[in-house]
């Protein structure tokens, strides 16, 4: 694990333009809350959510499983990526959030959470540009916010951004069959082999050498 301080992320404007014409956020609350598929809305554009593979899938409830467990009776909740959340003025769909404490909702919409405590964002091709550049830095400016991981689901590998004390982010990159993930802000610790239960990305070990068959010795006459 190889660690790095990172100077605080500032919420930019990054457009991802979906559609030309540009609605409201009040437009994009009535179809959302009637539509039977999720969409974000970023920078005045409905975004349709993508569909996700078994291994995003799979990733997902791992973490919600591993976290779960652990926060049982401690009045935090973890909620997959069914639950919405504003940040840096977008709404987005996280793959898993986990929050403490109170949750403090929108006066807008009450269904949409402010208060994340920890974000994870389990990477696909389609939107990991997104993941590591827009939504990085929005998720950054929410004041609650104290995790954020990016979980690649070809490899074994996750980044964390973690807030220190002096409100700096602190990265971190985790890729060895050892290593857990502390989640010092809500007291837990999620081991990769965890994580990436039922998955395929370890390297498969090296065969190993065959044994060496003695050479037949001609007999002496």
């Amino acid at each position: 694990m190889s660690t790095a301080t990172l100077i605080r992320p500032r919420a930019g404007r990054e457009t991802n333009p979906v559609s030309p014409a540009a609605t409201t956020e009040a437009e994009y609350f009535r179809r959302e809350n009637s539509a039977g598929e999720r969409s974000e809305f970023r920078y005045g554009q409905v975004v349709p959510m993508a569909g996700v593979t078994e291994d995003h899938g799979t990733i997902i409830s791992n973490i919600v499983v591993s976290l779960k467990s652990q926060l049982r009776g401690k009045g935090c909740r973890v909620l997959s990526s069914d639950q919405r959340i504003r940040a840096g003025g977008q709404l987005y769909y996280p793959d898993v959030v986990a929050t403490c404490g109170d949750r403090i909702f929108d006066a807008f919409d009450p269904t949409t959470l402010l208060s994340p405590t920890v974000i994870a964002e389990v990477l696909s091709d389609s939107t990991e540009h997104i993941d590591r550049g827009e939504k990085l830095r929005n998720y950054c400016s929410i004041a609650s916010l104290r995790t954020y991981l990016l979980v690649s689901q070809h490899n074994a590998q996750v980044e964390q951004y973690e807030r220190n004390e002096r409100g700096q982010w602190v990265f971190a990159s985790y890729a060895d069959k050892k290593d857990r993930i502390e989640l010092s802000a809500i007291g837990c610790f999620c081991p990769l082999v965890d994580l990436y239960e039922d998955i395929n990305v370890w390297e498969q070990d090296a065969d190993p050498e065959p044994e060496a068959v003695p050479s037949e010795t001609a007999s002496e006459s």
